[in-house]
């Protein structure tokens, strides 16, 4: 390959003339620093957050090179944004609903990190009252709370 592109090795390789006049091969040095990460870990995994549009979840981003692709199972639920100066993953509800959040590291081959964010919205109203009230007097009423999953708020 090398004969068909007119290119003519050096005989030998990489002399140089020492302080007595022979031909040798110089020591060729290289050094390299390294930076070595693990891979990316998103805490916590797994939250849920309240449906309002000035609500937010944070999740932290520990180890891995900084820098990320998102992959999400959708767009409806949540804005996600990465905050590159601390790390963090802010999600702000849009709709009710999961979103599973895949951060995909641009400079490592490693595997993805997950976190699964729930966006609950209020399901239901239960009020609990006497069934009789005498006219004329108070009573104590309370009012629960239960977000889409049926779970106490």
């Amino acid at each position: 390959m090398l004969t068909l592109m007119n290119i003519v090795p050096e005989n030998p390789p990489f002399a140089v003339i020492d302080e007595n006049g022979h031909e040798v091969s110089p020591e060729i040095k290289a050094s390299l620093s390294l930076i070595l990460v693990n891979d990316t870990i998103i805490t916590p995994n797994h939250t849920t957050v309240f449906n309002h549009p000035k609500n937010k979840a944070i999740l932290q981003v520990n180890q891995g090179s900084g820098y990320y692709d998102f992959v999400l199972s959708n767009d409806v639920v949540a804005d996600v944004n990465y905050i590159e100066s601390t790390r963090h993953i802010e999600v702000i509800p849009k709709s009710d609903g999961t979103l599973k959040l895949g951060l995909r590291d641009l400079c490592l081959q490693s595997k993805p990190a997950y976190a699964e964010i729930q966006v609950l919205g209020v399901g239901s109203i239960k009020l609990e009252v006497p069934d009789r009230v005498q006219r004329g007097q108070c009573v104590t009423a309370i009012v629960r709370l239960y977000d889409t999953l049926d779970n106490l708020l």
